[in-house]
């Protein structure tokens, strides 16, 4: 018989080797940051390489949780154009942050401002990525989904302007800091909304027919 039918195809099979590497790169990241920190502690000596080793192992370990999210849509197959644009922008912001913690290239002006602007857009995407893994069930979630959307770009958007304009006046602090609350509160009630609407009819009805539990 043909089996060949039944092996996996497709952005699942594709993607489901990076995300395995990963976790793997997370949890070796994790524990060799505590093998060199307790290494420092028993020896007493802390030193610039020591710092960049630690900074280094440390970035690595951000980076790959932080790309998680969009490595699972990757795998699924879910909105790959946005994912696959922050699995970029992730990668292209910790080489660019390895490059700067061991001085690889000469320091620019403007260096700082692209290691930032990479990071901002990393963490956005990624951000995205991560509220998208909750499946809006109806219109309400759907509206939070893209109204949150729609407010961590913003915000993105206006950190990468002000940061290259050079402008930190009062107004566009409050208005990142208002974007910021307001980002904050949309990714705690997606999750929020997913599950209670995740709770299935016969669910629903069950709980209703048993009523409620007396004391």
């Amino acid at each position: 018989m043909d089996t060949t039918s039944y092996l996996p195809h497709g952005p699942t099979h594709r993607w489901r080797q990076p995300i395995r590497f990963a976790l793997i790169i997370i949890l070796v990241s994790l524990s060799a940051i505590a093998s060199i920190g307790i290494t420092f502690i028993v020896s007493g000596s802390f030193g610039e390489t020591q710092a960049r080793l630690l900074a280094t192992t440390a970035a690595l370990a951000a980076f790959s949780l932080m790309a998680l999210p969009s490595l699972l849509h990757l795998e699924r197959g879910r909105i790959m154009h946005l994912a696959r644009f922050a699995v970029v922008a992730t990668v292209a912001a910790f080489m660019l942050t390895i490059s700067t913690l061991w001085e690889m290239f000469s320091s620019e002006p403007s260096e700082g401002k692209i290691w930032a602007t990479l990071v901002i857009v990393a963490f956005a995407s990624n951000h995205i990525s991560l509220l998208f893994l909750a499946t809006p069930r109806n219109r309400l979630m759907r509206a939070c989904l893209n109204a949150t959307t729609v407010v961590l770009t913003a915000l993105a958007a206006l950190l990468v302007m002000a940061m290259w304009a050079g402008v930190d006046s009062e107004p566009v602090l409050r208005t990142a800091g208002v974007l910021a609350i307001l980002d904050v509160l949309g990714t705690i009630a997606v999750p929020i909304l997913a599950r209670i609407y995740r709770m299935s009819p016969s669910q629903a009805s069950s709980l209703q027919a048993d009523g409620p539990v007396s004391p």
